[in-house]
């Protein structure tokens, strides 16, 4: 069954190639953004920040952010790996969420991560651009004392959904020919925030509550683009990229939230990806924010604050996590 698995996310959507044309407008011109560096911040509280570690060589995105906890220790820090939101097709890392960074002030290690977008690659070029960046921290773990057996994954929004599938995909082989293959791209616990789970059941209709929301399943919308093609025309491809079609037995601890108002992405897309986690038996936490919509206000709540840190805290402590450990080598010293 794993195989199979496997061979879906090898075959299907083959973003790390140049995409062909398409129905949609996706791929065709870059949306025009402010520069980044506008938007750049820094943790608020003493840090060593390191901007612009290139973990591939395809895209001027494939680039992380490292903030490190000062003062620097002896022992080997625990990392949060930070994936923005934006469709698919817009944020930035260098405009980490104070989410993440506030966590650098709590002693992890937080890196955050760029990645090619769906006007510039169709999935999975956006999946394979995470897990070489976990490959290449863990590859440089040594550098800046990180522990490669304490790394979590955490995104909201579109991020949530690239974070799942990391979580859920790691394990799994990718076509690689540099030698971040020879680490793996596996992680001991994920966040998510309302990020779609099962792209085929995106919905039409909408809670009576949201004046305004969208089709998803339109040409242009942004799972759309994603996809390379409409979402209603192409449902093998929509299933190569959700989630909820890795789920097995060994994906590590998943920390869960939702808006309870979300008119972007529902809530019920986090629920149907916590039911699938606990028939699987994994560890599963599934948290609903009252009243808050997408990425609004009450996400900085100190209750969810506090939900976070204790999850972090948890599971990113000293016991290392089987499914963490790099891949074993035939008569050689396992790589970290």
């Amino acid at each position: 069954m794993l195989l199979a698995l496997g061979m879906l996310l090898l075959t299907s959507c083959r973003g790390d190639k140049k995409p062909k044309a398409t129905g949609t407008s996706s791929q065709t011109r870059a949306p025009s953004a402010a520069p980044a560096s506008k938007f750049i911040v820094s943790p608020p509280c003493p840090a060593r920040s390191i901007r612009g570690l290139m973990y591939a060589g395809f895209s001027e995105r494939q680039k992380l952010d490292l903030y490190l906890p000062l003062p620097s220790t002896k022992g080997r820090r625990p990392l949060v790996i930070w994936v923005h939101g934006g469709g698919w097709a817009g944020g930035s890392r260098v405009s980490v969420e104070r989410w993440a960074l506030r966590q650098v002030c709590r002693g992890y290690a937080v890196a955050s991560v760029g990645y090619r977008f769906s006007w510039e690659a169709p999935f999975r070029a956006q999946l394979v651009d995470l897990k070489n960046a976990v490959r290449y921290l863990k590859m440089y773990a040594w550098k800046y004392r990180l522990d490669p057996y304490r790394f979590a994954v955490w995104g909201a929004s579109a991020g949530g959904h690239l974070a799942a599938l990391v979580a859920t995909t790691g394990h799994f082989p990718d076509a690689n020919l540099t030698e971040l293959d020879r680490f793996s791209a596996r992680v001991s616990a994920v966040i998510d925030w309302w990020g779609p789970s099962d792209l085929g059941a995106m919905p039409r209709r909408w809670p009576r509550y949201c004046k305004s929301h969208r089709d998803p399943t339109a040409p242009d919308s942004a799972e759309s683009r994603l996809l390379g093609c409409p979402l209603r025309q192409c449902p093998d491809a929509a299933r190569a990229a959700s989630p909820i079609t890795y789920v097995h037995s060994r994906v590590p601890p998943f920390l869960l939230m939702a808006g309870e108002r979300d008119c972007t992405v529902p809530a019920r897309q986090s629920l149907i990806l916590r039911d699938a986690l606990a028939k699987k038996g994994v560890e599963v936490e599934y948290v609903m924010v009252k009243g808050a919509g997408h990425g609004d206000g009450r996400w900085s709540q100190r209750d969810v604050e506090r939900r976070v840190d204790t999850f972090l805290d948890r599971h990113l402590g000293r016991h290392t996590r089987y499914f963490a450990r790099p891949r074993a080598k035939k008569k050689s010293k396992e790589s970290s």
